[in-house]
């Protein structure tokens, strides 16, 4: 296999045309719910990685480290310097998942609740910083990340009207989003002869904050009525047809509408080969 003529930009803008591979995705499983994708040994066959399992949040912490190195690029223009911080991964991953974002608040709750029976408010302050400060790295790579999240009904009283939001607690509920070029909510219809289709819905409704930031991805969600089949493979496609070779991507919704078995449709995506 050839190596790319350059490296992607941490942007994610396509310069060249490199060298490709089928995915090789690391999991990273706060929510132990891998059943409906695969067994630990076939999701390593299929993605050259065991997915991990944690118990504490600093271990999701050391090993992202171990696997991702703090980058500073620098450049200067008419108006000065202009600096650019992002994390760049390990050259065997092309994927990290985090499975899901839910489990892993809960997580956080819990250790910084420790023996008390109830979050202070200094508590809750750190709940949020912490967990911000994970979504910052996690989505500040040069490389893939998707994340999933459950989610929750809530009433928006002054609007007058059900709002699903992330299934999580504290200030992040109604910021999650606003890191993601891709914010889709699962969605299962069913035909008049009772086949379902599972779907992810990426424009925003009065329900829903989805959105996607990718011309060629919103051009084909607009042609059929914002949604599009819940399909890694299509959905990098039409990122690459937009000019980029990679993402952030946070896919919101119920138990069993397809968040996790979606990753099983990574297994065909192809990433550029980049090099050390």
């Amino acid at each position: 296999m050839q190596e790319p003529a350059s490296a992607v930009s941490p942007s994610g803008t396509i310069v060249t045309e490199p060298a490709t591979r089928n995915a090789r995705v690391l999991i990273h499983d706060f929510d132990r719910s891998l059943q409906s994708l695969s067994s630990d040994d076939r999701i390593e066959q299929i993605f050259g990685f065991r997915p991990r399992r944690y118990i504490r949040t600093k271990t999701f912490n050391d090993v992202f480290l171990k696997t991702h190195k703090p980058v500073v690029v620098k450049h200067e223009d008419v108006l000065g310097v202009v600096e650019e911080e992002y994390y760049q991964t390990d050259p065997s991953i092309d994927v990290n998942v985090l499975d899901s974002i839910s489990a892993y608040n809960v997580q956080l709750r819990k250790e910084i609740r420790g023996d008390a029976t109830k979050m202070s408010l200094p508590m809750w302050g750190e709940a949020g910083d912490q967990g911000e400060d994970m979504i910052l790295k996690f989505t500040r790579t040069n490389t893939s990340t998707i994340m999933l999240g459950h989610t929750k009904s809530e009433e928006d009283k002054e609007l007058g009207r059900i709002r699903t939001l992330p299934a999580i607690s504290g200030r992040l509920q109604n910021e999650l989003g606003r890191y993601f070029g891709c914010v889709f909510f699962t969605k299962v219809t069913t035909d008049d002869k009772g086949r379902r289709s599972f779907l992810w819905q990426g424009i925003a409704d009065e329900r829903m904050d989805a959105k996607c930031r990718f011309k060629a991805a919103v051009k084909y969600l607009e042609a059929h009525e914002g949604c599009m089949p819940q399909d890694f493979q299509l959905l990098f496609r039409l990122i690459n047809e937009s000019g980029f070779s990679h993402t952030n991507i946070l896919i919101l919704g119920n138990i069993g509408t397809g968040k996790t078995f979606s990753l099983s449709t990574l297994k065909n995506t192809t990433f550029p080969v980049r090099k050390s």
